[in-house]
């Protein structure tokens, strides 16, 4: 967003980062994942949920990124947008504007992609490369999944996105390609865009019923940041709600539970929470060389040195370079499991250390039914926030990872991997009841969308309660998408289609909502990808720019031109300690067109395994559950 808006010189734009600048060494090694990910640092938020009900009230821990780039300075790099199903199921479920035709142009306007083809773009920002081991255990796997009898693929967002096949990285020539290293850090040089980095914001200030300012700290220090124009909430599925709460926006019950005064009611934020829970299989493997043995004792240091100075070696590897995309049961039309294969014993996001060469896979369930929360613990704006993700709490999640289990079993224990493969570790042969589970990647849904739940978008990106508030990004999507681990790809191609909205690009828009905004504050979180909720088709269209009515004519900014709105005095720009008064005009930018694909590859999946067969062991199903983590 920033990139976008200060692509205009007469637009001046302040960015509050909670972080730094993650550049680097472990942050643009690829092979730095592991240690980005298991630990609270300056690089992950990493909080914890609740103790959650379904899983004998385990807590479980919740990586997010911090600093310039978000959870893609610390992701696992698999570029996945999401099956076109899923797309077309939102837009059929009443989210118009948001179907596979509709959103593929915004993805090929972002790619960078090492393919080229009506399904890809080449020009983009976003670098897109396959993955570059040359173990023989992804080629093995692939092939071990032909033997169980699915299909396979070479591209899961292209034509056939079901079956076995390697991953695509947002991995550029050996380095880590962030959403800050494709938009923001070009953009730095520009005297318009300042950036305020370890600045946690603490609060915005409504007024009114508009924002008005951003209170924020660098350090100790507290710090305001006042604008008449728009403030842009982009803090991601778990802060955005966090924020707009201790903010005084959202259940009047819950934020006078912990102290804070209520601005504007609005129960929809922070519920609807949708999380995909990961289970995890190890086994010990031979003949083959894992990360074990590539980082073991001293040789760590050297995979560092190595990368540091030729920009050569293991570090350009994430070691996650195949999977699945497969279906629980006959009868479904897209897939509801992912899978991972992972070169390493993974255990607890790596917080346990391996002590021998081994391979784990990471069962994931894409579209699960269990609902959950973001909310307060306190009205400390320092404080973690409460997430109760409300794990398994349904029937239907739990038979999907326990089929997850079995399908697991099924295709490591084909021949393609006799040679590699040796005993079952986690959760063992002997182990038919129970097995660990962990979550994996950012979490997914936001908001209820539903305006009969007490959250309207106005427009999409402005909940209701007041003008000049948006909200997109991951806490305003439609049903679940399936898709994991990479996941800023979609959130990426959401604030893509947002700015062409914020840029004078916008759609029809009802202005009926726009007298129930809280004016300057547009709230940009996460992902959401899960069924929408009962009365989707109701839901207002969620990107379309709230100053347009539709048949007029779009003013810079994308306002009426019969609209009267007092004219913006300015807002605050803070660099180097001096605060000074700037003007904050809207932009209008105009994007070439790119051709929509033909959706011929939308028909049925072809390929082998249409067949396919589901063994499932005689000792019965093996559940998912509350061993300790």
């Amino acid at each position: 967003m920033a990139a976008r808006l200060s692509e205009d010189p007469a637009v001046r734009v302040l960015l509050i980062e909670a972080g730094g600048h993650n550049r680097d060494l472990l942050v643009r090694m690829p092979a730095g994942v592991g240690e980005l990910i298991k630990t609270k640092s300056k690089h992950n938020w990493g909080f914890w949920t609740a103790p959650e009900p379904h899983l004998d009230n385990r807590r479980l821990w919740w990586p997010r990124g911090k600093g310039l780039g978000g959870s893609s300075a610390i992701n696992g790099m698999i570029y996945s947008r999401g099956h076109p199903r899923d797309y077309d199921r939102w837009a059929q479920s009443g989210l118009a504007g948001w179907g596979w035709d509709d959103v593929l142009p915004y993805f090929r306007k972002l790619e960078g992609h090492h393919r080229n083809g009506p399904l890809h773009g080449t020009d983009g920002p976003l670098r897109v490369s396959p993955g570059e081991s040359d173990s023989p255990f992804n080629a093995a796997f692939i092939a071990a999944g032909r033997q169980a009898g699915y299909p396979i693929t070479d591209d899961f967002n292209g034509a056939h996105p079901e079956g076995f096949g390697p991953y695509d990285l947002t991995i550029a020539n050996g380095r880590r390609w962030t959403a800050a290293e494709a938009y923001l850090f070009p953009a730095l040089a520009r005297p318009n865009l300042t950036i305020a980095t370890d600045a946690r914001t603490t609060r915005i200030d409504v007024q009114g019923g508009r924002a008005v300012a951003v209170d924020y700290m660098v350090g100790r220090e507290p710090r305001r940041a006042t604008a008449s124009g728009e403030i842009l909430l982009c803090t991601g599925a778990v802060q955005s709600p966090q924020l707009l709460q201790l903010s005084g926006i959202g259940d009047f019950t819950h934020m006078r539970g912990v102290g804070i005064k209520t601005v504007h009611e609005l129960p929809g934020v922070g519920r609807n929470l949708q999380d995909h829970l990961d289970v995890i299989m190890n086994w010990r493997s031979r003949g083959l060389r894992t990360v074990f043995s590539e980082v073991k004792g001293l040789r760590q240091l050297g995979v560092g040195l190595r990368y540091a100075l030729t920009g050569k070696g293991v570090g350009r590897q994430n070691f996650l370079e195949a999977g699945a995309f497969i279906p629980s049961r006959e009868g479904l039309d897209h897939p509801d499991i992912q899978i991972h294969a992972v070169l390493a014993i993974m255990r607890d996001h790596g917080k346990v250390k391996a002590t021998e060469d081994g391979f784990s896979l990471h069962l994931c369930q894409l579209r699960p039914e269990s609902r959950g929360r973001i909310g307060l613990v306190s009205d400390d704006p320092l404080a973690d926030p409460l997430i109760e993700a409300n794990y398994l709490s349904t029937p239907e999640d739990r038979r999907v990872l326990r089929e997850a289990v079995t399908i697991g079993r099924d295709v490591v224990a084909q021949v393609a991997l006799d040679p590699y493969r040796d005993a079952e570790l986690a959760p063992g042969p002997d182990v038919r009841g129970r097995c660990r589970d962990r979550r994996l990647g950012p979490p997914d849904g936001r908001d209820d969308l539903s305006p009969d739940r007490h959250l309207q978008n106005g427009g999409g990106r402005r909940p209701d309660g007041g003008g000049g508030r948006s909200a997109t990004g991951a806490r305003h999507r439609g049903p679940a998408r399936g898709g994991r681990v990479g996941d800023a790809e979609p959130c990426q191609r959401q604030h893509q289609r947002a700015d062409d909205h914020d840029c004078g690009e916008g759609g029809g828009y009802d202005p009926g909502h726009r007298q129930h905004q809280i004016g300057g504050l547009i709230a940009y979180p996460h992902t959401l990808r899960h069924p929408l909720p009962s009365r989707a088709h109701r839901l207002p269209h969620p990107l379309r720019h709230p100053g347009l009515v539709p048949g007029s004519t779009p003013r810079r900014g994308g306002r009426q031109e019969a609209q009267t709105r007092p004219p913006r005095p300015g807002g605050l720009r803070i660099k180097s300690g001096v605060t000074e008064r700037v003007g904050l005009p809207s932009p209008r930018i105009a994007y070439p067109a790119h051709p929509v694909t033909p959706d011929s590859f939308r028909g049925p999946l072809r390929g082998e395994g249409d067949g396919r067969r589901l063994k499932r062991d005689p000792r019965g199903p093996v559940h998912s559950g509350p061993s300790p983590e």
